[in-house]
């Protein structure tokens, strides 16, 4: 089984699949580091942001980026463009893995 999860930026989309059938916040971040686009932001800055995304849609209780939770719809989490900025200072190299999610929109059972 795999757990399959989407990282947006503003609204450009990026498919990942975690092996298992748990996640964590923590997980989530090191799995889009493995795409090289993403492989420079920082582990725990991105674990801890979806951490709050992840508590937000009910996953988990608290903010642990360790806490695991075993998801049976699609989880999203990321950022508006403007966010990201802020966070982290540019925006990333062009993934393989993106696509636009307003021509290709996710449907999040």
């Amino acid at each position: 089984m795999a757990i399959q999860f989407n990282f947006r930026i503003g609204s450009v989309g990026h498919i990942y699949l975690i092996a298992g059938s748990t996640a964590s916040p923590m997980a989530l971040a090191q799995t889009i580091q493995e795409d090289v686009a993403f492989k420079s932001l920082p582990t725990y800055l991105l674990a801890k942001h979806f951490a709050g995304q992840v508590v937000e849609a009910g996953l988990i209780k608290s903010d642990d980026v360790h806490e695991t939770f075993r998801p049976t719809k699609v989880v999203q989490v990321g950022f508006s463009e403007v966010e990201f900025l802020k966070l982290f200072g540019s925006m990333p190299a062009e993934s393989i893995a993106a696509f636009d999610l307003r021509a290709n929109p996710l449907e999040l059972r």
